[in-house]
């Protein structure tokens, strides 16, 4: 029988034995990475044995479930399309998230290191390039002109720039893997802001005006320094996605307030060019930026995500393009006491 035509079902890549949707999607992510993106869930042999006859790849087993014994299902595996893989899973639903977590993390950290290299790499080899150039002009003897001075100058300049970033980069990930370091205090977030602002003042009086409007919250436990880093990140990327020159036109609002659970809520909006959803579904993710190359290296609004979880919050955004991007922070309640009555 030819696989790739019979059956009349839609092709897929994966088919999961499962009693119900649960193991589906907890195994969604490691298969999609692994054999493909198209899944199908099968709770019988008439539907096993239908898909089988389609382009499946591999067959997925829950040992536990109960609609379909596995030794059936992987006999029938055999019988219909013995080239197709199958892969029995016997762990209860804890430790199967504990593994998948774990692998995800594995991955993760692989992608980090392939991408840390090549960003860090870059501009060692701009240093590299220029410091050979200056070292071949004095090597070379001859007469010593303005020209060849302004030349050596301007490379030397150029490899201290690219050291530089590479060193900001190593910066930033000394500070991504150490988010939740930093003695904590029971502070009032709307005095970090107002320090926040001034540290970002030269970036935001250009492009908007500011916009306080600041609601009594709830004190919270954080490292001043840390939390400063995160709202002082915020500003600058709301400044920067507003063009210069329309300062009038333009604003960014930053407000406070305490939501029904009495958890602290800081927002940063602006009236900046906004993103797609799929932008703003990866401005979390170490590396990804949308600045110009040489202007960001991707690592800020990711280390803001892994301070913000650190302290027990969350941090999301919401965008539309062209009509410019909130980032909304939530911290929950310091248990040292509360500031909530005390007003601005």
């Amino acid at each position: 029988m030819d696989r790739g035509r019979a059956g009349g079902a839609a092709d897929v890549d994966i088919v999961v034995v499962a009693d119900g949707d649960d193991f589906t999607d907890l195994m969604k992510g490691p298969l999609r990475r692994l054999f493909g993106p198209r899944t199908t869930r099968v709770e019988s042999a008439a539907e096993l044995r239908a898909r089988l006859d389609g382009n499946a790849r591999v067959v997925v087993a829950d040992a536990r479930a109960r609609c379909m014994d596995s030794v059936e299902a992987q006999a029938l595996v055999r019988e219909i399309a013995p080239e197709v893989s199958f892969v029995l899973i016997d762990a209860d639903r804890d430790e199967l998230r504990r593994r998948i977590a774990l692998c995800e993390q594995v991955v993760s950290l692989g992608a980090l290191v392939a991408q840390v290299t090549h960003e860090i790499n870059n501009p060692l080899q701009s240093a590299a390039f220029n410091l050979d150039f200056a070292l071949d002009v004095l090597r070379g003897g001859g007469d010593w002109t303005a020209a060849r001075h302004v030349e050596v100058v301007s490379a030397l300049e150029d490899a201290r720039t690219a050291l530089a970033q590479a060193s900001a980069i190593a910066g930033d990930l000394r500070t991504l893997a150490r988010c939740n370091d930093g003695a904590r205090e029971t502070l009032d977030v709307r005095t970090i802001l107002d320090s926040a602002l001034l540290a970002a003042a030269h970036q935001t009086q250009q492009r908007a005006r500011v916009i306080r409007e600041y609601r009594s919250v709830p004190w919270v436990s954080a490292s001043p320094g840390r939390l400063r880093q995160v709202f002082v990140n915020l500003l600058v990327n709301a400044a920067q996605a507003i063009t210069k020159g329309a300062a009038e036109e333009n604003a960014i609002r930053v407000s406070t307030s305490t939501d029904a659970r009495g958890c602290a809520v800081i927002a940063v909006r602006d009236t900046g060019c906004g993103m797609t959803s799929d932008v703003a579904g990866k401005i979390f993710h170490p590396f990804f930026t949308t600045k110009p190359p040489g202007t960001g290296t991707g690592l800020g609004l990711a280390i803001c995500h892994d301070i913000v979880t650190a302290l027990g919050g969350a941090i999301e955004v919401r965008s539309e393009p062209s009509r410019g991007t909130e980032v909304r922070i939530v911290l929950p309640p310091s248990s040292l006491g509360t500031g909530s009555e005390r007003e601005p």
